[in-house]
This record gives structure tokens, C-alpha cells and sequence, in this order.
């Protein structure tokens, strides 16, 4: 005799007992609750371990991380040549280019627009960057002996002033000098470690940024069936209407990031001309060099300018006291004309947050993530944003009432 037994266990009618079904329910969310609770306690108590696994997976997976992020920067340009080609092969009528081809010559084209901004900026600029350092090096220590010599000049004008203090200043110059050579000597070793530790993570660095290009190249060629791959996934797991939900954000979060991400490098590349031309007219010092972190330091939004502003401001008073007063005022004229006239164009409304919390993400993102956090931190806390707005949009709803903000003034 055969025998078929079947328990149907939903959130509707149910074959098992009410008391037995809460039972059931009971233990799986106390089974889930603690199985939560040991993760936690395993990455409250072995923390330094956790940091250390994390770390070691990031560092065998960086050169994927490089081409994804190399991928990325580079998709735009990609598609900014296919489309070029595509229109010319349809203005040109003898010309007939394939889809695929158009891709692969995008790609090509991008790359080779990389290498020619890495070329011009190692032919021209760094030339110029190095010319600058040997010039501050060389000048470093007539600025300490005249530093020391008003110093001293100071001091012994001055009847109130100390004896002691006066021969502390005197001998101040010396003292320093002494110190660094003792330092030197008795740290060699350490030193050593450290330039030859410092090589090579250099090195690796490169290393992994070579694998990462070519990582890159694999993504964009098929950066079409990757999307389609990942849009089966989230399709196969979510439902379907969660599904288009999940890819309207994503979408938002491309938006963000791309569009941000992109259009600062292109507002700080302007910015960094701008400064060399203006800056070379003005007849300052250090142009180039000054330029390059004018251009570099401009990528961080709000606190930029002036992070590159003061390193710049001392070069330049070292100088000559009188065009560092120049130099201040046109780096405030020259971040007045990016803030309102050139940042709107480019970036428009791509971030869509107000002032008050682009403060915020960079202070925040930047205290866990330094300088990488205070680039990506304004995009990433956009997307956190929109999402926390869509929620209590959809919740207002639920209960009936406005999603307005005004109304609840």
C-alpha cells in the first residue's frame, strides 16, 4: 500500500496546525536572530582579522576593480566616437560601417585619446613640474636662513625679549641642521626599508594598473552582454515588478556617478588650462606646477579650491609677497567663474542635492575614505538620498496624505 503525504505550509490555508505553523515561525526567527547576532559578535571581536581578509581580497582583486573603474571613465568617450562614426557612415553613403565595428573603433579611438593626454601632460606639464620642485628645493634653504635671520633681527631689536631666547634663535638654524642629519644617520635602515617597501608597491601599482587596462578593454567589448547578464539576474531573482524598480535605480545610480564623476574630470581639466594661461600671463611662479594642483584639487567639490588654494598661496608669497596677493584674488575670481557659470554647465542637475548636504557627504564619506571619499561621496550620498525620499514618498501614500513638501510647512 502506497502512501502520499503532503504538509502545504503558505501564508494562506494551511494543512498544519495554527499553534505548530507559529511555532515553526517562532524558531526560524530565532535561528535567523542568532545566526545574526554571531556574525556580529565574530566581526565585533575579531575586527583587525576581518579588516585584514578584507584588505588582503581587495588587494588580489585590485586590478579587477582598476579596469571596472578604468571601464567606466572610458564608456562615455566610447560611446561619444560610435555615435560620431555612425553618423558619418550614414552622411557618407559609400562608407558602410558595421554596429560591431563602430563599437571596436569607439574603443580604439578612446584609448588612443588616453595615451595622447598622457603624452602631451608627460611631454609638457611634467617637464615644467619637475623644473618647479628643483627650483623650490634649491630655494628652501634661503628661505630658511632669511626666516631665521628676521627672526633673529626681531628678537634682539626687542630690549624685553629673553637672552635665553635670543641664543635659542640664534643657534635655531644650526639646531635644525644637526637634528636632521642625526636622524638621518641613526635612521637608515628604516629608511631604507621604507624607500625599498615604497618601490615596491610602486611596482605592484603598475602592475596591476596594466592588468586593469587590459581588463578594461574585455569590459567594454562586451560591456553590452554584461549589461544584458546582469539585467537576467536581477529578472530571475526579483520579481518582476521589483525587478524594473531595481533597474530604474540603477539607472539613477549610472546617472550619478557617470555623469558626475565625468563631467568634474572635464570641469577640472578647464580649470587647471585656464589657470596655466591666466597664471603664465600674470607672470607667476611655478606656473605649471601650480596649475596642476589648481586643476587636481578642483575634483573635490566645495573644499577643493581651498585645499589647493593655501599650498599654492605659500609657494607664491615665498616669492613674492605681492603677487601672492594677486594669486589670491584670482583664484577667487577663477572659483566664482566655475562655481556659477562653468560647474552649473556641466554638471547641470546630475547630483540634485542642495549645498547643505554636499557639506555633509564630503565631511562624512571623506572622514572614512579620505580624498576617494570626498570625490565619490557627493554621487553615492545623491543616490542614498533618493532613495530615502522615494521611501517616505511611497509611505505618505500609503496613508493617504501628500508627498509635497511644501504642504507641510
Amino acid at each position: 500500500m502506497k502512501y502520499n503525504i503532503s504538509i502545504k505550509i503558505s501564508w494562506g490555508k494551511s494543512l498544519m496546525k495554527p499553534r505548530v505553523q507559529e511555532k515553526l515561525i517562532e524558531m526560524g526567527v530565532f535561528i535567523l536572530v542568532f545566526i545574526i547576532c554571531v556574525l556580529i559578535y565574530f566581526s565585533v571581536s575579531r575586527y583587525s582579522a576581518l579588516c585584514q581578509k578584507v584588505s588582503n581580497f581587495i588587494g588580489i582583486i585590485s586590478p579587477f576593480i582598476y579596469g571596472v573603474a578604468i571601464a567606466y571613465v572610458l564608456a562615455p568617450v566610447t560611446g561619444f566616437y560610435k555615435r560620431l562614426i555612425n553618423r558619418i557612415s550614414k552622411d557618407k553613403s559609400k562608407i558602410k560601417i558595421s554596429d560591431k565595428f563602430a563599437d571596436r573603433l569607439g574603443i580604439l579611438l578612446s584609448y588612443i585619446s588616453l595615451v595622447l593626454l598622457f603624452v602631451l601632460f608627460m611631454s609638457f606639464v611634467m617637464p615644467q613640474i619637475i623644473e618647479s620642485i628643483q627650483g623650490l628645493i634649491e630655494k628652501f634653504p634661503v628661505w630658511v636662513v632669511k626666516i631665521d635671520m628676521q627672526i633673529k633681527k626681531l628678537l634682539s631689536s626687542n630690549p624685553n625679549t629673553p637672552k635665553q631666547m635670543v641664543d635659542l634663535t640664534a643657534n635655531g638654524y644650526e639646531n635644525a641642521i644637526n637634528y636632521v642629519k642625526n636622524m638621518l644617520i641613526n635612521n637608515v635602515q628604516p629608511i631604507l626599508t621604507t624607500l625599498s617597501d615604497s618601490i615596491w608597491e610602486v611596482v605592484v601599482f603598475f602592475k596591476n594598473l596594466i592588468i586593469g587596462i587590459i581588463v578594461s578593454i574585455y569590459m567594454l567589448c562586451n560591456r553590452a552582454k554584461l549589461k544584458a547578464q546582469a539585467k537576467k539576474i536581477i529578472y530571475a531573482v526579483l520579481k518582476k515588478n521589483a525587478a524594473e524598480i531595481t533597474l530604474t535605480e540603477l539607472r539613477f545610480v549610472d546617472r550619478s556617478f557617470g555623469g558626475f564623476i565625468v563631467a568634474k574630470l572635464i570641469d577640472s581639466l578647464i580649470i587647471g588650462i585656464m589657470a596655466y594661461i591666466i597664471l603664465l600671463m600674470m607672470h607667476m611662479p611655478y606656473v605649471a606646477l601650480l596649475s596642476v594642483i589648481i586643476g587636481v584639487t578642483n575634483i573635490i567639490p566645495f573644499f577643493g579650491p581651498f585645499i589647493g588654494a593655501i599650498p599654492c598661496f605659500v609657494l607664491v608669497v615665498l616669492t613674492d609677497p605681492l603677487k601672492g596677493l594677486y594669486f589670491l584674488v584670482f583664484v577667487f575670481l577663477l572659483q566664482q567663474f566655475d562655481g556659477n557659470v562653468l560647474g552649473p554647465k556641466l554638471l547641470g542637475a546630475k547630483v540634485g542635492i542642495s549645498g547643505l548636504w554636499v557639506i555633509f557627504s564630503i565631511l562624512v564619506f571623506g572622514s572614512y575614505w579620505g580624498i576617494t571619499g570626498m570625490i565619490i561621496g557627493v554621487p553615492l550620498f545623491a543616490v542614498i538620498y533618493d532613495l530615502v525620499a522615494k521611501s517616505v514618498n511611497y509611505l505618505l501614500r500609503k496613508k493617504g496624505m501628500s508627498t509635497r513638501t511644501d504642504d507641510y510647512k
